[in-house]
């Protein structure tokens, strides 16, 4: 199965990394900690160049990629990873990288680039798609119709020797990545919310904390990064709960995303009173986008099959209805 080739998908990845490079490069988030004062024509040609230089490495890892048919999701995670790396090397070496050690902060210098490149590669992959070469619906019903007739007509697979078709039940997919981009993105959209809130003028300077007098950009990050841990086990727990119940309707997930911050407000009303609503009312659209996001990108697969068992008495291996589990056996006392 191949990936069909768009020019789309790899520009808007690009955008989006040089997007993220231009921030952190203009907020000097690793440097000086000061805003860089930029006209529009500089900033747009450094966003310009960030994303060239991501592109140019996305496109080639692509070509690379195609040419040997890797057409998995793990070869894109790399190549995201690879271009996002090379944008921010030309934006913060060498002096973002020498004060990040100086700072101690360089895991998160060398790992946000591979995670925001990861996460957008795997966007990519998704909005690419694979080609519809091999596609044939005709081949498909004579396919089909053949095992009707068939003594495997139980098979839920048609080969049609081009392309394989499945028409059994399906369940939301359990993707890792899925799930780190949509808690990445509810994350993002819940912090910024924070970040508003702190800089509307209520509270006083010296109640701010420390890290948003000194750097906002990176308490921002920062706060990305934290609250992303619980959004992600709140979509991984999520998911758990409607696929045991059989629920798999983009309906189901955002009410999901509504219906868990809710109960967290109940719990808490006795505790804080009216105030919980207040606290808990931000989580409710990032909760919703999340699960949104997810269920879109998670995709689907088929219905999985009951856990296996394990027998002690052969004989147990009875039907629900069979006349041995509706009478007892007689041993006569004497």
């Amino acid at each position: 199965m191949k990936l069909r080739f768009a020019w789309t998908p790899l520009l808007v990845q690009s955008q989006i990394m040089g997007m993220m490079v231009l921030a952190e490069f203009q907020t000097s988030m690793w440097t000086t900690h000061e805003v860089q004062r930029l006209t529009l024509d500089r900033m747009l040609l450094y966003f310009l160049l960030f994303a060239a230089v991501n592109f140019v490495v996305v496109f080639t890892g692509d070509q690379i990629a195609r040419s040997h048919g890797w057409w998995t999701r793990s070869a894109y995670l790399l190549i995201g990873a690879a271009g996002g790396t090379a944008s921010h090397v030309v934006a913060l070496a060498p002096g973002g990288y020498y004060e990040a050690s100086r700072g101690g902060v360089m895991f998160l210098i060398i790992a946000i680039p591979l995670l925001l490149g990861a996460a957008t590669g795997f966007l990519m992959h998704r909005s690419l798609g694979y080609s519809t070469e091999g596609d044939d619906p005709h081949a498909l019903a004579a396919a089909a119709a053949r095992a009707k007739d068939a003594a495997d007509s139980a098979d839920a697979v048609h080969d049609t020797g081009t392309a394989r078709y499945y028409e059994g039940p399906l369940q939301v997919r359990t993707s890792a990545m899925a799930a780190f981009v949509a808690a990445l993105i509810a994350s993002s959209l819940y912090s910024l919310t924070v970040m508003f809130s702190l800089g509307d003028g209520m509270l006083p300077a010296d109640a701010m904390p420390p890290l948003y007098r000194e750097n906002p950009a990176l308490m921002a990050l920062v706060g990305i990064g934290f609250y992303s841990l619980f959004f992600y086990l709140f979509i991984r727990k999520a998911h758990g709960f409607l696929q045991a119940r059989g629920k798999d309707s983009m309906r189901s997930y955002a009410l999901a995303g509504v219906f868990v911050p809710m109960g967290f407000v109940l719990m808490l009303l006795a505790l804080m009173g009216p105030f919980a609503i207040m606290v808990v009312l931000p989580w409710v659209l990032p909760s919703v986008l999340a699960m949104v996001v997810y269920h879109r990108l998670a995709g689907f697969e088929p219905l999985a099959l009951p856990a296996n068992i394990e027998v002690a008495d052969p004989r147990t291996m009875l039907a629900a209805d069979h006349v041995r589990r509706r009478v007892r056996r007689v041993i006569p006392v004497s």
